[in-house]
């Protein structure tokens, strides 16, 4: 208990300034921050093209030892993430005084939430973008590798509208050491977007991404997270993320779109946020052929196949018969 508060309290932010430079690159702004670190626009001025990049500087209290050495262990792994709803993964290096930062393709957009709120986007708009980011992820998981931390803050839309997933730099290799998931220096978790076998130190597999992916639904449908953490201690939030399942989304949802929600879309986040990886989707191609009946309004898997649901999404799919 004592580990998992220590992991829940290493979450939050660190307090520190920020450098003016990190390795060969200048750093030109925060871009954003969280558990693992911050992320920062930087550019190399050392070479005939300046070139900008997005680099995540990791806390020195969150590196571990071997971080880079798994680093490299997995560049190769994502080296062969090919896939326009990805952020390329360029390098890791570390700085003079130990800290690990990992060197990203710098991406021009919108973090997703902000571009839903801006655009108005109505519920079937913000699930045909889920189902876009979905395949980035099943991209990766089969190149046997998963993200680890899903999140609003990790992905943006450009202006074409298409989604694009960053931060591979914490991904893991569904190749590594079956026993890597023990240690504590290879455990990485942001509160609202791991999936609680990552608290506890369990094995990783497709099952965290997929429930990464249903609290991201949950907020890009509803407006709110699957949990409100503010003000709560460690052990509070520890109890929420192991022990209570989140209310229904559309209870937290905005009367203008609590109907869109209620039934189908409620179920399919639900089963992604199961407490058991077991009792999720077993793939994140099974969650997106969820999504899809649920657009071409067909019966979802998540919901029990009663005679009445059946015959109420028949009747509205053939309305003017």
């Amino acid at each position: 208990q004592t580990e998992v508060g220590a992991l829940i309290r290493a979450a939050l932010p660190a307090l520190d300034d920020d450098p003016s430079t990190i390795g060969p690159y200048r750093v030109l702004r925060r871009l954003g921050e969280g558990g693992m670190g911050r992320v920062f626009l930087a550019r190399r001025d050392d070479s005939t093209v300046a070139v900008d990049v997005a680099i995540k500087l990791i806390r020195n209290d969150r590196a571990g030892q071997g971080l880079l050495e798994r680093f490299e262990a997995e560049r190769r792994h994502l080296a062969a993430l090919d896939h326009p709803g990805i952020c390329r993964f360029l390098d890791a290096a570390s700085l003079s005084d130990g800290r690990p930062y990992v060197v990203m393709e710098a991406v021009e957009g919108e973090p997703i939430l902000d571009y839903c709120a801006r655009r108005q986007l109505d519920t079937r708009a913000r699930v045909q973008l889920l189902r876009k980011l979905v395949a980035a992820v099943a991209h990766a998981h089969d190149r046997l590798l998963v993200h680890r931390d899903i999140k609003p803050q990790n992905v943006l839309v450009t202006a074409e509208g298409e989604p694009k997933l960053l931060d591979f730099g914490i991904a893991k290799s569904l190749e590594a050491d079956p026993d890597s998931h023990t240690r504590t220096a290879d455990r990485f978790f942001t509160p609202n977007a791991s999936a609680p076998e990552q608290l506890l130190g369990q094995a990783i597999g497709v099952g965290c991404d997929v429930y990464a992916l249903g609290a991201l639904a949950f907020e890009l449908l509803s407006g709110q997270p699957p949990f409100d953490f503010r003000g709560l201690r460690a052990a509070e939030i520890e109890r929420l993320i192991l022990q209570v399942a989140p209310a229904k989304m559309s209870e937290r949802a905005p009367e203008s779109s609590k109907k869109s929600l209620q039934g189908d879309l409620d179920a399919i986040v639900a089963t992604c946020l199961r407490k058991s990886p077991a009792e999720r989707y077993a793939n994140v191609g099974a969650l997106d052929a969820d999504l899809q009946r649920f657009l071409e309004g067909r019966p979802v898997t998540a919901r029990a196949p009663s005679w009445v649901y059946r015959t109420r999404l028949f009747i509205k799919r053939h309305r003017v018969a």
